[in-house]
């Protein structure tokens, strides 16, 4: 059984460092007298994908699945050779923008919470975290947030894992005749830029309650859930 077990854990492993190690294109596949049908059966996901209808398909692909789908027949070109370096250099030079044009706007400064930070996806959060964010939270302002809890014993995500909310207020762990508020992010795969806005919105009212009255008002009479995976 040891020896199953072991087995198992190297091809996971082994699994995992293959898939980080792939290179991702955006890539324009031909379609040129294939079928629609043709292409799905390599495997490739076209719910994500720009469409010209009888022409191409576009979408970001691995260096596996593009070799899948060139094995099948299809002609390929590559419109980005490394979506990964592309979209990193795009955002380092729209924050270069942000920051120029909020230099010289006259647009309230609202001061970015001291516990928000980028994550290691791109700038954006992993799975893990995000937990470390609720747990950070919990810890710092127990008087203002719950710790996480799931949203059920039986719901979860696709890869079976629980769904965590919280509650801001000023009373937590009560229960009161208040106007309840739902704010949740990732509704939709490939959405971590709006799980990166309701964190650093949770930061921001749980690290200004202090001091900021409006702040006050609206966590003192609401009583507001945060579902940062649904």
């Amino acid at each position: 059984m040891k020896s199953i077990i072991t087995i198992v854990l190297l091809v996971l492993i082994n699994a995992n460092a293959f898939a980080q190690s792939e290179k991702y294109q955006k890539v324009r596949i031909w379609l040129e007298g294939k079928t629609v049908s043709s292409l799905a059966q390599t495997g490739v996901d076209l719910s994500e994908t720009h469409y010209r209808k009888g022409l191409y398909f576009e979408t970001d692909l691995s260096t596996s699945e593009l070799n899948s789908v060139s094995n099948a027949g299809f002609r390929t070109e590559v419109l980005i050779d490394d979506v990964k370096q592309f979209y990193k250099q795009r955002n380092e030079q729209q924050n270069q923008k942000t920051s120029a044009v909020m230099s010289c706007s006259s647009a309230p400064d609202f001061p970015q919470p001291a516990h928000f930070g980028y994550g290691s996806m791109g700038g954006f959060f992993t799975y893990q975290e995000l937990l470390n964010n609720l747990d950070s939270m919990a810890s710092l302002y127990p008087n203002l947030i719950t710790v996480k809890q799931p949203i059920s014993n039986t719901l979860t995500t696709v890869e079976g894992r629980p769904i965590f909310y919280v509650k801001i207020s000023d009373n937590p762990n009560l229960t009161e005749p208040e106007p309840e508020v739902l704010y949740t992010a990732l509704h939709h795969c490939r959405e971590p830029n709006g799980m990166a806005a309701v964190i650093y919105y949770m930061w921001y009212l749980l690290e200004n309650y202090a001091t900021n009255t409006d702040i006050q008002q609206l966590v003192n009479n609401t009583e507001m859930y945060f579902c940062a995976l649904c």
